[in-house]
């Protein structure tokens, strides 16, 4: 479903739906793990960061829940688990897990009615325990969220409308600038 990942031994990771698999790089199966049925489907594509793999699983009418997952490199077992209290999904054509600094980084679909199902809320939790970090609530949709970091403390990401976000790995806001969402 998303890009293969490849870590820094050059085994590769491929994420369906339902599960995620690990081949070495001559192709030979390592592990497989599959996401529990109760937890649905499979919805951003993951983030390698130190010896995890970091991803979400999101169920209920629209994905009204969201369970975020680490996986142990070598073996494919969980890490941790934590389930996203007051959330929802986000369903965007291809959002993707951001991690960096310690902090795993999703984008969350509002509760606000005016945005409908569509994500406008960065949603933080610690890389190595899952514990909740903070939130960022962002003025207009986030679309298909990919954000990048100069590695200064801060990263950045894009919305819909082609405006501009730096904010810090605290979550707050350092600046904004580009259309707004009525231009």
């Amino acid at each position: 479903q998303f890009s293969p990942l490849i870590d820094d031994q050059h085994n590769i990771y491929v994420t369906t739906p339902a599960r995620i698999r690990k081949f070495s790089s001559s192709g030979n199966l390592m592990w497989t793990w599959e996401c529990p049925l109760e937890e649905g489907p499979l919805f951003a594509s993951p983030a390698l960061y130190k010896q995890s793999l970091l991803f979400y699983a999101s169920t209920g009418p629209v994905g009204r829940t969201l369970t975020l997952f680490s996986l142990d490199l070598q073996s494919g077992a969980v890490n941790w688990r934590q389930f996203v209290q007051e959330t929802y999904s986000c369903h965007c054509d291809a959002p993707s897990v951001f991690a960096y600094n310690g902090t795993m980084v999703v984008s969350l679909a509002s509760t606000e009615p005016s945005f409908g199902n569509m994500s406008n809320t960065l949603y933080a939790v610690s890389a190595q325990n899952g514990a909740p970090l903070w939130k960022y609530i962002a003025d207009e949709m986030i679309w298909n969220f990919k954000a990048s970091t100069p590695g200064d403390g801060t990263m950045l990401f894009g919305s819909q409308c082609g405006r501009a976000y730096r904010i810090t790995f605290g979550g707050a806001l350092v600046w904004k600038s580009g259309p707004t969402p009525s231009t």
